[in-house]
């Protein structure tokens, strides 16, 4: 099965996190890019432009190249938890991708609420089959060799 991990971080441990899953599957990896001015560095003036963008569907527009999907059979998408929901640059993607037909499923990182996250994102990519995500919070990426085992369990299932 090839695998393609996609990834947005803002904080860098969706970053962390996508490392660890691409080591516990071999997939290909590419980090989400936007422009550098698009979010603030401040977590609380970020939420408030995420919360703007999502409002008016004004999603901020992704800088990379993308892959070409079709030599995909399983895409893992990562993302922070923004707002208890899934954060625009997702969004953005999911929007790009609804036509993809192989598995999609959602990994995301959180510190606090994120019970609507994996609700949202089938919502925002109700033409893709997507399979139950996975949560990561910074402390489970603390011990690697661990971390990386229990994340090839989970890839295996």
């Amino acid at each position: 099965m090839k695998t393609m991990i996609l990834y947005y971080s803002w904080s860098g441990t969706t970053a962390q996190a996508a490392d660890l899953i691409q080591k516990a599957t071999d997939g290909d990896v590419i980090s989400l890019k936007v422009d550098d001015d698009t979010f603030s560095n401040d977590m609380y003036k970020t939420s408030d432009i995420a919360k703007q963008q999502r409002k008016s569907g004004n999603l901020p527009e992704l800088i990379n190249k993308m892959p070409n999907f079709k030599d995909y059979d399983l895409v893992l998408i990562g993302g922070p938890v923004w707002n208890g929901l899934v954060s625009t640059p997702v969004q953005a993607l999911l929007k790009q991708i609804s036509d993809f037909k192989g598995t999609v499923v959602p990994f995301y990182t959180s510190a606090g609420s994120d019970q609507d996250y994996e609700t949202d994102f089938k919502q925002l990519g109700r033409e893709l089959k997507i399979e139950k995500g996975l949560r990561m919070a910074s402390f489970d990426l603390n011990n690697e060799q661990e971390t990386i085992s229990k994340l090839k369990d989970w890839f295996n299932k």
